[in-house]
């Protein structure tokens, strides 16, 4: 049981990965930032992943299941939890995560839920312009490709949306495709060739540089994007960052996590 007065809980919900590294740099600097901007919440850890969080030594430094975060929020005695999804796009992932929030918030006087990476419409602007520095990065003939993990949910139009609001905003030579449905890497090929472009920078648009991001994007595999692009002709330059190593985006779910406390969002 809690020994100490504190009421409040942020829960703080990825998917999950088994790259130590990787979740240091991107999903431990959101919770830093969440920590700072909420100082009166105590900072717990969740993961969407069942087979993560089965796998006994992963699971001390991945995170409990949402559901045991819950039931443990509940024996320490808090009463109040304001939860932030990492998620990219509000999908199954996040449906797990408002059942769970709805399973439990009986124990609790107050529950809130906050937002993925890109739900509302204002989001994909805010996303375009923190990554805007990518872009300006660009040289002649170079485009930054973008790996999604993609869904058979209805909220993969997110991924689809985000491409265009890079054209929206001006940016010329970057791309999304997913590994899971559309937009998908093959058609790609034909319009990268006919903008002249000679080289593709490669990185993942998950939080985390993770599974995906080694292996389906920059590995050897003969049909990892590596090696596909590679074999296509293009000079190809992966880049092992996740979107939650760029402060802008970190921003991003702190506001989301604010807009629900403020609107008293409860799950």
């Amino acid at each position: 049981m809690k020994t100490t007065q504190q009421q409040k809980a942020l829960l703080a919900v990825s998917f999950g990965t088994s790259f130590t590294d990787a979740r240091k740099r991107a999903i431990e600097a959101v919770e830093a930032e969440l920590a700072a901007a909420f100082p009166d919440f105590t900072l717990r850890r969740a993961i969407t992943s069942h087979q993560l969080s089965s796998v006994k030594s992963a699971a001390p430094r991945a995170g409990r299941f949402v559901s045991e975060a819950f039931k443990e929020l509940r024996d320490d005695g808090f009463r109040e939890i304001l939860i932030q999804p990492f998620h990219i796009i509000p999908g199954f992932e996040f449906e797990k995560i408002k059942r769970e929030a709805g399973r439990h918030a009986g124990y609790f006087e107050r529950v809130f839920v906050g937002k993925p990476l890109l739900s509302d419409d204002a989001d994909f602007k805010a996303v375009a312009e923190a990554l805007r520095p990518l872009f300006l990065s660009l040289k002649k003939a170079e485009a930054l490709l973008f790996m999604g993990h993609g869904s058979k949910h209805a909220a993969n139009d997110a991924y689809l949306r985000i491409d265009a609001e890079f054209r929206n905003a001006g940016f010329r030579s970057v791309y999304v495709a997913t590994v899971e449905g559309e937009p998908g890497l093959a058609p790609l090929i034909p319009a990268l060739k006919s903008a002249g472009i000679r080289k593709l920078i490669l990185q993942p648009f998950m939080l985390v540089a993770g599974d995906h991001a080694h292996n389906d994007m920059a590995g050897g595999d003969p049909d990892s994007w590596n090696s596909v692009l590679s074999a296509e002709g293009f000079e190809v330059e992966p880049r092992l960052i996740g979107l939650g190593e760029y402060e802008a985006i970190r921003k991003i779910y702190v506001r989301h996590a604010l807009d629900a406390l403020s609107a008293g969002n409860d799950g």
